[in-house]
Order: C-alpha cells, then sequence, then structure tokens
C-alpha cells in the first residue's frame, strides 16, 4: 500500500478534483491506513506550514498584483504595450503577451494575470474576430510568463520548499520569461497569419507616441526595479519587498487618482480569495510531504531517474518531459476559458475595467 495515496491522487486528479483537494485527501489516506502514524499529524503538518515568514510575500505580492488591477496601472502598462507591438499581426494577441511580461514584473501571480486579461483583453479579442479557443489559449499560456518574471509567486514557493535563495531566483527569472514572450509572440503571429487576424494600428506607433506611453506607466515599470535591487543589495527581505510593494503600488494608484477608498473591500477581498487559492495548496502539500518523507519516495522517484541515464541533459529532459505530462493534468495558475474565469466572478468582488482599446478604435 506504499504507493496507495499516489494512485487515489492520480485517480481524483482524473476525476476533475481541484489539485488542493486531490493532495489533501491523497494525504489523509496516508494517515489513516498507517498504523505507525498519528492521525493528528496530518492537521499538524497541514496548520504549521502557513506559520512560515517567507510564505509572508505571497499575500502581499496577490494584494499588490490587485491593487494595480483596481488603480488604472494594468491599462496604463496595456496601451504601452500597444505603441510598440500593435502593429504587428494579430495585434490584440501580441498585446496580450507583452502585458504578461510586463505584469509579471508587478504582480508576481499567474491567477492574477489570468483572471484580469481574460476580463479585459478575450472579450475584446473576441469581438475582434479572434476566435474565443484561441484568445483563451493565448491568455493562459501568456499567464505563465507572470510566474517566471519575478516577482513570481512559485519562484517564492520553490525558494521556500527547497531552501534556494530566492533573491537569486529572481535575479534568474528574468532571461527565461523574455525568451518564453518572444517564444509566444512568434507562435501568436504564425497562427494569425494563417487565420488572417490583422494588426490593431494599420502603421507603428511613433517614437513620440511610445515616448508618450513610456512616460505614463514608468512609475509602474520602476516597481520591479525596485523589488530586485532592494533584494539583491540586501535593502529588505523578499517578504519586506512584498509589503514594500504594496505600498508603492498604493502610492502609484493614489498618484494616478485612479485608486478608490470605496473599493478597499473589494481589493483585500479578491487578494484574499486568490491567496487562499495558493496557501491550500501548500498546506495540503505539506501534509503530502510527510508521506513521501516517510516512505522515501523522493529517493526511489530519483534512483529510479538515474537507472534511465546518468547524462545530466538527458535527466533534464527526462524530468522536462514528465513535467510536461503532469501538466497536461494539474491545473495550472490561471484560467482563461471564460471572461470570469476567476476566483471572484461577479459581483462579489473586484470590479470590471473596459478594455483602453474600446474608446480609441472603435468596435
Amino acid at each position: 500500500m506504499e504507493w496507495f495515496p499516489i494512485i487515489v491522487f492520480l485517480v481524483l486528479l482524473a476525476l476533475n478534483l481541484q489539485v488542493a483537494f486531490a493532495i489533501a485527501i491523497a494525504s489523509l489516506s496516508f494517515f489513516m491506513m498507517s498504523s505507525g502514524v498519528p492521525q493528528e499529524l496530518f492537521i499538524q503538518r497541514f496548520v504549521a506550514v502557513t506559520h512560515s515568514f517567507p510564505l509572508l510575500a505571497v499575500p502581499f505580492f496577490i494584494l499588490a498584483g490587485v491593487i494595480m488591477n483596481a488603480s488604472g496601472i494594468t491599462n496604463r502598462l496595456m496601451l504601452l504595450a500597444d505603441a510598440f507591438v500593435g502593429h504587428m499581426v494579430g495585434g490584440l494577441a501580441q498585446v496580450n503577451i507583452m502585458l504578461s511580461t510586463l505584469m509579471g514584473g508587478m504582480s508576481g501571480s499567474a491567477n492574477a494575470d489570468a483572471a484580469m486579461q481574460s476580463k479585459i483583453l478575450v472579450p475584446e479579442m473576441t469581438k475582434r474576430g479572434y476566435e474565443a479557443p484561441f484568445s483563451a489559449a493565448v491568455t493562459a499560456c501568456s499567464s505563465i510568463i507572470s510566474v517566471i518574471i519575478p516577482p513570481g509567486i512559485g519562484l517564492i514557493l520553490y525558494g521556500f520548499l527547497g531552501n534556494v535563495s530566492i533573491g537569486r531566483l529572481f535575479a534568474a527569472g528574468f532571461l527565461p520569461g523574455f525568451v518564453l514572450c518572444v517564444g509566444l509572440m512568434l507562435v501568436a503571429g504564425r497562427i494569425s497569419t494563417l487565420r488572417g487576424y490583422r494588426p490593431m494600428r494599420d502603421q507603428r506607433a511613433s517614437w513620440p507616441e511610445r515616448g508618450s506611453a513610456f512616460v505614463h506607466a514608468f512609475w509602474a515599470l520602476l516597481m520591479p526595479i525596485g523589488i530586485i535591487g532592494g533584494i539583491r543589495f540586501g535593502f529588505f527581505t523578499p517578504t519586506e519587498a512584498g509589503a514594500a510593494a504594496v505600498i508603492y503600488a498604493t502610492i502609484v494608484g493614489i498618484a494616478y487618482r485612479e485608486l478608490k477608498l470605496r473599493e478597499s473591500a473589494k481589493i483585500l477581498l479578491e487578494a484574499a480569495m486568490a491567496t487562499a487559492v495558493v496557501m491550500l495548496v501548500i498546506a495540503a502539500a505539506a501534509s503530502l510531504g510527510y508521506y513521501f518523507a516517510w516512505h522515501q519516495i523522493p529517493d526511489k522517484i530519483s534512483k529510479g531517474l538515474l537507472a534511465i541515464t546518468e547524462n545530466p541533459i538527458l535527466l533534464l529532459l527526462v524530468i522536462n518531459l514528465l513535467l510536461l505530462v503532469l501538466g497536461a493534468f494539474i491545473e495550472g495558475g490561471g484560467r482563461a476559458d471564460h471572461p470570469d474565469a476567476d476566483p471572484c466572478s461577479g459581483d462579489q468582488c473586484g470590479w470590471h475595467r473596459p478594455s483602453p482599446f474600446r474608446d480609441r478604435h472603435g468596435p
């Protein structure tokens, strides 16, 4: 019965149960079926992992991203992306990808990125003739960039769980994020050419127009520079950087005169719900981690991989292939299959900011 919890986990995933609950039930099955393990440990492990100072960075960065969405920073970044890539084939798709890259240095959350873009850009793309599956695919794929480019929530979690320097992870995230951005733009451009998706602009934006868009988004663009610089030069820890990001986003939102006090409750509610999704997975994984340690599952998996090959390059390819297969079944950071596909649908929390392109470009 050593592998029973893993079988339970895979079966629950096949039944389309949410990942957090699948992990929790799988780990609970281990504690209930193991005579030598106290069942109370399940709750202890579930709760204890949340009492961590580094993990405070998660709600802080999520809150910073929500504040930016509420304060008009996102629209300014969108107009900046439009000024630089809106003339390309499949202009809205290119803007979608570029915006995710810019948002990666702001919110660090694929959930926040996908939820925001699925409300603003996906309806606009559908309205302009883009097929809904293509619009959803572009939004979902590009939202992954937000996790890679600092301050990605995934980098914080990996650093915490793997005992790796979060500052170094942040510094290492830029290049892969930009490479992914370029790759997605090339693929989106090719598909747009085949399907006849037109550019948003008839011609390139002039450099004065690009400069104006850059000036309007300047204070928002300073955030990732300040975060990385502050961490690398020892001014604050990643957790303190999250708090600084919240303060900075609030100040910028007030300076732009778009952050309203009456929206505070909605902002906090949306951030709390998004944080709960992440923390529930972490708490459930901590309980399952005890099962892995008890049966030495990581050691057995590593020996199995080394039995296949000891070549480091081939080993990385095997691991990536495994992650690719698992990624097809395990839900990712963002869901963009519907314009309202986020934890705060309807009027429960948040707001709906219209696309800045509608008035300017017409229907």
